[in-house]
């Protein structure tokens, strides 16, 4: 697993290791601690998680397994920090042991999902703000050089080169496009891993992911090739209609992203009242989750379940709070 993971809904862990001996193999387990936030004053609970291993005589063995975290009771800012234990299987001098570094689980709040879903968001508005002015100003290049090369029958060097830094302004923009296209899709995989939003404001968010990558048209990119192909063989007439169709395809893109950065915008003040309603219905369900647990304290219950559960109802009155 990687060092950091944040555990989704399902809080599925899957393990793929390789491990290698000269004798085999006794044991291999997950060493694991819980860790409470700071504002919970719980101990940590400390324990292990058992992995089989089909043939402990082979001496060289690939892991698969999947490591469900959901039975451990998890709530929301807690973290394991685990780390893998292996035994060898000398039956001589005894089994010797390994240990791997340590790796961290976090079980993220909804409260800190969406607030690092909508600080992306709000960077992904500015920088389509900055694109669209960008290609706004290029165009506005691109009608100078034109009017320019009216007047003569040929490009003069500062023409060339003009010319030529335009293209590479071209490529970046068209660069920048296809890293949005990325950060609309992480966003959707974030909203899909955390169950953040409702089927159908989900729906409108994978309905926006292909109106991104829809906005990169591939005809931008032939005509760019068109235009460089002209330049190198100075014919002043192709130069002209490539510039022309470089031109009417920006300005098409220029409209794509401002309908885009609209309805951007417009489902993002829905997903603020979705966010309230997916928040409050979480906390509705681990209160009741804590009252049935309630219901079965009797005398005989250990002390560190009661201090859990006070706990539990602390962590949710936070989130209250929060929502308010």
């Amino acid at each position: 697993p990687a060092p950091i993971v944040e555990l989704g809904t399902d809080q599925l862990i899957p393990i793929h290791l390789k491990i290698e001996d000269d004798f085999g193999f006794s044991t291999l387990q997950v060493g694991y601690e819980i860790q409470r936030p700071s504002y919970i004053e719980d101990e940590s609970l400390i324990s292990i998680f058992p992995i089989y291993l089909e043939n402990q005589n082979d001496l060289s063995q690939e892991v698969k397994t999947i490591w469900n975290l959901v039975e451990l009771g998890l709530m929301p800012e807690d973290e394991v920090r685990y780390h893998f234990e292996v035994y060898d299987n000398d039956v001589v001098s005894g089994p010797k042991k390994s240990i791997s570094s340590t790796f961290i689980a976090k079980v993220p709040s909804l409260g800190d999902l969406f607030t690092a879903m909508e600080e992306q968001e709000d960077q992904m508005i500015d920088e389509l703000i900055l694109h669209s002015d960008e290609i706004d100003g290029i165009q506005k290049q691109l009608e100078n050089m034109q009017l320019e090369m009216l007047k003569s029958d040929r490009l003069d060097w500062d023409q060339q080169q003009q010319m030529e830094e335009t293209l590479a302004q071209v490529q970046q923009e068209a660069e920048a496009l296809k890293k949005l296209a990325e950060s609309m899709e992480a966003i959707n995989q974030s909203a899909e891993k955390h169950s953040l939003f409702s089927n159908d404001l989900m729906q409108k968010f994978k309905e926006l992911q292909e109106l991104v990558n829809e906005i990169l048209n591939p005809e931008l990119m032939t005509d760019m090739d068109v235009l460089k192909d002209a330049l190198e063989k100075m014919d002043m007439k192709d130069i002209m209609d490539a510039m022309e169709n470089l031109s009417s395809n920006l300005d098409q893109v220029e409209q794509q992203l401002d309908r885009f950065l609209d309805i951007f915008r417009r489902i993002k003040a829905e997903q603020k009242l979705d966010e309230t309603i997916q928040r409050m219905n979480q906390l509705v369900e681990q209160q009741r989750i804590v009252n049935e647990n309630i219901q079965t304290l009797d005398g005989q219950t250990d002390p560190t379940a009661i201090a859990r559960l006070s706990h539990e109802e602390q962590r949710n009155r936070e989130e209250f709070s929060n929502i308010r």
